[in-house]
Protein backbone atom coordinates (compact mmCIF):
# COMPACT_ATOMS: atom_id res chain seq x y z
CA UNK A 1 0.00 0.00 0.00
CA UNK A 2 2.91 2.51 1.01
CA UNK A 3 4.37 1.92 -2.52
CA UNK A 4 1.32 2.70 -4.42
CA UNK A 5 1.04 5.81 -2.36
CA UNK A 6 4.44 7.16 -2.60
CA UNK A 7 4.53 6.00 -6.60
CA UNK A 8 1.72 8.15 -6.96
CA UNK A 9 2.57 10.83 -4.60
CA UNK A 10 -0.84 10.61 -2.75
CA UNK A 11 -0.83 11.88 0.95
CA UNK A 12 -1.28 8.64 3.53
CA UNK A 13 -3.94 10.44 5.37
CA UNK A 14 -6.45 10.40 2.34
CA UNK A 15 -6.79 6.41 3.63
CA UNK A 16 -6.96 7.81 6.77
CA UNK A 17 -10.75 6.79 7.28
CA UNK A 18 -10.12 3.81 5.69
CA UNK A 19 -7.45 3.04 8.10
CA UNK A 20 -8.92 3.99 11.33
CA UNK A 21 -12.06 1.00 11.83
CA UNK A 22 -9.23 -1.56 11.21
CA UNK A 23 -7.48 0.30 14.65
CA UNK A 24 -9.77 -0.31 16.61
CA UNK A 25 -9.96 -2.93 19.00
CA UNK A 26 -14.20 -3.56 18.99
CA UNK A 27 -16.47 -3.27 15.93
CA UNK A 28 -18.52 -0.07 15.95
CA UNK A 29 -21.92 -0.31 16.44
CA UNK A 30 -23.17 2.07 13.85
CA UNK A 31 -26.54 1.24 12.47
CA UNK A 32 -26.27 2.83 9.21
CA UNK A 33 -23.57 0.80 6.94
CA UNK A 34 -21.23 3.29 4.80
CA UNK A 35 -21.33 0.99 1.56
CA UNK A 36 -18.41 3.16 -0.07
CA UNK A 37 -16.21 2.54 3.07
CA UNK A 38 -17.46 -0.48 4.56
CA UNK A 39 -16.47 -1.59 8.49
CA UNK A 40 -13.93 -4.72 8.82
CA UNK A 41 -15.71 -7.90 8.32
CA UNK A 42 -17.05 -9.91 11.62
CA UNK A 43 -13.89 -12.06 11.82
CA UNK A 44 -11.38 -9.22 11.65
CA UNK A 45 -8.81 -9.49 14.35
CA UNK A 46 -9.02 -6.30 15.11
CA UNK A 47 -6.20 -4.18 16.01
CA UNK A 48 -4.84 -4.97 12.81
CA UNK A 49 -1.08 -4.54 13.52
CA UNK A 50 -0.31 -2.92 9.64
CA UNK A 51 -3.52 -0.56 10.45
CA UNK A 52 -1.45 0.55 13.73
CA UNK A 53 1.55 1.45 11.58
CA UNK A 54 0.34 3.18 9.24
CA UNK A 55 -2.02 5.04 11.51
CA UNK A 56 1.11 6.02 13.21
CA UNK A 57 2.63 6.80 10.02
CA UNK A 58 -0.21 9.08 8.61
CA UNK A 59 0.18 10.75 12.57
CA UNK A 60 4.37 11.27 11.95
CA UNK A 61 3.47 12.63 8.16
CA UNK A 62 1.18 15.48 9.94
CA UNK A 63 3.97 16.32 12.14
CA UNK A 64 1.82 14.86 15.28
CA UNK A 65 4.95 12.91 16.46
CA UNK A 66 3.74 12.54 20.27
CA UNK A 67 0.07 11.09 18.90
CA UNK A 68 2.35 9.02 16.45
CA UNK A 69 3.86 7.36 19.45
CA UNK A 70 0.81 6.68 21.47
CA UNK A 71 -0.83 4.73 18.39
Amino acid sequence: MRGILDRTKTPYESIEEFVVPCTESEEGHESVVDLDNPPPSKGAQLPAVPAVEFLADIRESQGKIPEATRV
